[in-house]
Formats: structure tokens, sequence, C-alpha cells
């Protein structure tokens, strides 16, 4: 497990640049699971804010080239979120390891 750990922990860039972290920021919602908000603060860098709980965010890029973001925090580590779909209709996929749950983005005005 520690050696698995180590493997996905290299592939993490812990402070990715805005041209990254932009096409993420946004609010998503889930009927089932709610609503979550991804946004870039000054001191800590990308974040995930599920209501009940945050996490810090870094950019994980795979073997294949594709380019998430993941989940960093001690309590929240490894979920990824990637983006789906053609630009501007745009869906979120949150994967735990154990389910992928898809966000829709909320619309400034809603």
């Amino acid at each position: 497990m520690e050696a698995w750990r180590k493997e996905e922990s290299a592939k993490i860039d812990f402070a990715p640049d805005s041209s990254f972290l932009d096409r993420f920021v946004g609010t998503y919602k889930n009927p089932l699971y709610g609503t979550i908000r991804i946004f870039v603060d000054a001191k800590q860098g990308a974040v995930l804010d599920a209501g009940e709980w945050t996490s810090s965010l870094g950019r994980k890029k795979e073997k294949d080239g594709l380019e998430k973001l993941v989940t960093t925090t001690a309590a929240w580590l490894g979920m990824e979120l990637a983006l789906k779909g053609p630009e501007g209709n745009v869906t979120l996929v949150l994967n735990d390891g154990e389910q992928t749950v898809l966000f829709e983005p909320v619309s400034d005005g809603k």
C-alpha cells in the first residue's frame, strides 16, 4: 500500500498553475450529493469545497496524458476530478476509487 501511495503521489503537482485550474473553477451540482465548488485561494491554492468538508487540490497526470484534479488533503487524499464533454457543456466527474459521480455545472444565473 505504501509503495502504491508513493507512486501515485509522484504523479501529483501540488501547486498547479492557473491556466490548468481555470478550466475547473466553478460550482457543480449532483442531485444526490449536492453542490461542490472549486476555487483558487491566494493562500491555499486550489480548493474543493463540498460544504461539510474541503480539500486542497493538485494536478495529476496519467501515463496516457490525461490531466485531472486530485484531492491532496490527508482525510480526502486521492479523489480524482476530471472534465468530460465538449467545451461549454462540461461535466465534472468525481472518482473516489469506489464510485464515479457526475456533477453538472451550475450557471451563474442559478
